[in-house]
């Protein structure tokens, strides 16, 4: 299939695009071509200064003779069909420069092609793009054919990539359309089944607070570990979550180009590559290894640093920094950072005793230039360049290099060797960087190794990160790995406070940020401020504002408590809302907060006059929600391992008519885990209707006389649960109820609970809140229903099992639960409302009640059979059960039969 080139896309379409890459590509190679005794290997074409550059290795200082390039023309892009006669045109080939002397080296292809274009079709009112694919021959009579290249056009404009199935065919068969960024980074070699993937985090992270919104790797091996991390960052871009694209390129070199033959891995080759392949969509491109980072000293990111210094000198189309080295024989954690350190493996923030040493400009050297005036990259300088090169002064910037240094033998000079042998302390990155880059980490760091988050993390290896469990295959990971499982949120300790305070989530309230924390109870909590940015790329908070903490009921005498925070905002200043931080300071702090939280369920921006696509695409933190009629709110699972009633729970919550259900997990067992994977796989590719979301819960334990314990709290927190769920979905939902897994508010007239409750809401728009009493379908009186008794059996439902309950239902806000009106209400708790605008509806008895399949409160109390909930959905829970676990062949019910209770003890 040929490549086709695309026209040139206006501004206002280029804002939106993702990316072209849905993983780690593995379709680009190199290929061997042979001609005059000599083998080329060609990876890549690029249409350059009306001509078609080709990146390849070459043995070097071999003569390429005889080598023409065969040029193909499109006239007509809507007539794909119609393509002039081949033209040759006789091809040069080029060594590139630092090839070390080694037998193969990089080269440089050129193939010109006559700067005028051919006439247009009359019918036509297309430019002529230029050549969409190139061929090479040998010069034979006739010629011979060696094969066919596309040529990449890196052009600007909307991506079109539409789903993971058809993004390959799309990439044969047309360029590739890229958003233009400021800075594009590209990186070193992954090689040698390449293992450290904390060093490619803090690359990526450290790339993102300096100013970089493209990373470029070369893969030519990696391990599973670094597979899974790239492919995190890659997935978030495509799904448009990210902001900071990640690019990984195959770079399967040829067997015969050893290590001694090829100078790194063909580095050269590959920095050309990226050079050439991103030049049209970068106003600048950053060449550095993956240890290394240009530190601006001055300006506080490289935007900034750039423009300071094109004042100084215009013409500049390169800038040249020097080189500094951190030696990883000299750990030296930063005051402050040392558990984080050594946590997340952190270079920068491990590191802070360099030599006193300073390479000269273009030793060790590294540089950012204007790609559209460069024409040939180096190791350490570029070679070909139009413009100035500006040799960047230390009090500017530095390259910081963190490296192990094997034993120093390139030494010239006796005064050399002593700089270079002696240390000094240089925590300038630190200070700058260290609060933004630690809050980073911690948050891609949690992600990665959340329960939740099916990784291949080898526990040795990963030097203090949790490991996470490895699932049985490789293709059952790459369907799983990115799902609305959350793996994001967790529990942070305000350390800074006189008691204790945990905060989990920031929600958006319109007139204010709502954080919803847990906190020794009764703590009277002063002088604490919301910190607002609109990235972590902002130097100084947008603004901030006072903060008020308020205990939310229900604590039972525990020591702790749910506890909502609450920090006042406008309506027009939601653009800046992306990030709270807290202090315990009133003005805005000299240091960054320790504890910074995304701003969650943002508005639509009406006010403000943003699009879903805008507030969509900030760093992963703004998913679009669907609205639902009803969600239903889970309490926490903890050590929770029935599967088969998972699965009820769900298939009831589907008959009863909710559009969501949200479950908050401490810890589930694996059989559990698979069954919430396949839920939210289905959901997140458009097989299922029912949105099943998942938010991790594990709180924090305290030590005590040695010994770690569970916070003391009332159930898991459960009001801080519940009180998150009311608010993350408030907007995106209609009806919100509060049940725990073995309840059901149970309609009797009516569809769904949502056709019953909208009715109920019609008669008295004041209600809030509408009242399910309870009555328990009692375990120790197993009673399936007749017809059923198999599959009560075989699926251990409760729902099919149980049609005995006691003979009576408690009184109203005594184990009731409540469904919702989620605009009206602030303060929810487990039986009814605690605060809210409106009235609470009794639902008569006749219409509904809460059915709690559970262990009898009270043996021996008298019992009565009651079959309504089955003989409303037994049929379609039975066929819904049948369903889901005939795709779960392999997966534990993980239940046991209900006991019947001896009569002899009553």
């Amino acid at each position: 299939m040929w490549l086709q080139t695309n026209h040139d896309m206006t501004q206002e379409e280029s804002k939106f695009c993702t990316s072209d890459v849905l993983g780690i590509s593995a379709r680009q190679h190199f290929r061997a071509v042979g001609i005059s005794g000599n083998t080329l290997y060609i990876y890549s074409a690029y249409q350059v200064h009306g001509s078609v550059r080709i990146i390849a290795l070459k043995k070097r200082n071999a003569k390429i003779q005889g080598l023409y390039c065969v040029r193909f023309y499109l006239n007509d892009l809507h007539e794909a069909s119609r393509r002039k006669v081949p033209t040759l045109v006789k091809a040069s080939v080029r060594d590139l420069h630092d090839h070390h002397n080694l037998d193969y080296t990089a080269a440089y292809i050129t193939c010109p092609f006559q700067q005028t274009p051919d006439p247009q079709p009359p019918s036509s009112s297309v430019r002529q793009p230029g050549p969409f694919k190139v061929g090479l021959a040998a010069e034979t009579k006739p010629f011979r054919s060696l094969g066919n290249f596309s040529v990449e056009t890196d052009r600007v404009g909307p991506c079109s990539v539409k789903d993971k199935h058809g993004a390959e065919e799309h990439n044969e068969a047309e360029s590739h359309m890229r958003k233009k960024v400021e800075f594009t980074v590209c990186s070193s070699i992954l090689h040698s089944n390449f293992s450290d993937f904390a060093y490619v985090v803090e690359k990526i992270e450290m790339g993102r607070l300096l100013g970089a919104r493209r990373l470029v790797f070369y893969n030519t091996s990696i391990s599973d570990n670094v597979d899974i991390v790239l492919n995190v960052y890659l997935q978030d871009w495509a799904d448009g979550k990210e902001t900071l694209e990640v690019v990984v390129l195959p770079w399967k070199l040829p067997d015969l180009l050893s290590a001694d033959k090829l100078y790194a891995y063909g580095k050269v080759a590959a920095i050309n590559d990226c050079l050439h392949r991103f030049r049209n969509s970068s106003n600048y491109i950053v060449f550095t290894d993956l240890g290394e980072f240009i530190i601006p000293r001055n300006p506080s990111n490289w935007s900034l640093l750039i423009a300071e210094l094109g004042r100084t000198q215009p013409d500049s189309s390169e800038f040249l920094f020097q080189n500094t080295v951190f030696r990883k024989q000299w750990p030296s954690p930063a005051n402050g950072f040392q558990t984080i350190a050594k946590e997340y493996n952190s270079a920068i923030l491990g590191f802070t005793l360099r030599e006193n040493y300073f390479f000269p400009q273009k030793i060790r050297s590294k540089m950012i230039v204007d790609p559209m005036v460069t024409d040939e990259i180096g190791i350490h300088h570029a070679w070909q360049v139009s413009g100035k090169t500006y040799n960047v002064s230390k009090e500017y910037g530095l390259i910081q290099e963190y490296k192990k240094y094997p034993p120093i033998n390139d030494i010239s000079t006796e005064k050399e060797w002593a700089k270079r042998n002696s240390s000094v302390s240089d925590v300038f990155a630190v200070r700058k960087f260290g609060a933004r880059l630690a809050a980073r980490l911690k948050g891609v760091w949690s992600r990665m190794t959340s329960t939740s988050q099916q990784s291949a993390f080898d526990k040795e290896k990963t030097r203090g990160l949790k490991s996470a469990r490895k699932i049985s295959t490789a293709s059952e990971e790459k369907l799983i790995r990115h799902l609305p499982i959350d793996t994001t949120h967790r529990f942070q300790q305000v350390k800074s406070l006189d008691s204790m305070l945990l905060v989990y989530a920031a929600i958006w309230q319109g007139d204010n940020v709502r954080i919803v924390a847990l906190k020794t109870l009764g703590a009277d909590i002063k002088n604490l401020s919301c910190v607002f940015f609109r990235s972590l790329m902002e130097p100084s908070p947008s603004f901030t504002a006072a903060a008020l903490v308020s205990d939310i009921p229900e604590h039972h005498d525990y020591q702790h408590t749910a506890a909502s925070i609450t920090c006042p905002v406008q309506r027009q200043t939601c653009d800046q809302l992306r990030l709270v931080g807290l202090t315990n300071q009133t003005h805005f702090p000299p240091t960054w907060p320790e504890v910074i939280l995304p701003v969650e369920a943002l508005e639509t921006g009406q006010e403000s006059g943003k699009n879903k696509e805008e507030l969509a695409s900030g760093d992963g933190m703004y998913p679009l929600e669907q609205n639902v009629g009803l969600s239903v709110c889970v309490p926490a699972m903890y050590g929770f391992k029935n599967a088969a009633q998972l699965v009820e729970k769900i298939e009831m919550s589907r008959l009863l008519g909710a559009g969501r259900v949200v479950f908050y997990n401490y810890s589930t067992s694996s059989n559990v885990d698979a069954v919430l994977r396949m839920y939210a796989r289905d959901w997140s590719q458009g097989r299922d209707k029912l949105e099943v979301k998942v938010y991790p819960w594990h709180i924090p334990e305290f030590e005590q006389n040695g010994k770690k314990k569970q916070l003391p709290i009332h159930y898991l927190g459960q009001m801080a649960a519940i009180d998150h769920c009311l608010h993350r979905y408030r907007q995106f939902s209609e009806f919100i109820i509060f049940s725990d897994m073995d309840e059901f508010a149970v309609p009797l007239q009516h569809n769904s609970l949502y056709e019953l409750v909208a009715e109920r809401q019609k008669l008295n728009p004041f209600r809030m809140g509408f009242l399910f009493q309870s009555s328990v379908f009692n375990k120790g009186r197993p009673s399936p229903a007749l017809g059923f008794e198999k599959d009560a059996l075989r699926y251990g439902s409760a729902v099919l099992g149980l049609t005995s309950r006691d003979n009576f239902y408690f009184p109203q806000n005594k184990r009731s639960k409540v469904m919702v009106d989620p605009k009206k209400v602030d303060v929810m708790g487990i039986h009814f409302i605690w605060n809210g605008s409106g009235i609470t509806d009794i639902v008569p008895l006749e219409q509904g009640f809460l059915a709690h399949y559970r262990e009898p409160l009270k043996n021996c109390k008298p019992g009565v059979v009651d079959s309504r909930v089955v003989d409303i959905f037994g049929k379609r829970l039975a066929a819904g059960l049948r369903k889901v676990w005939s795709r779960l062949k392999n997966v534990s019910l993980g239940w046991e039969p209900f006991k019947k209770i001896d009569s002899k003890r009553c």
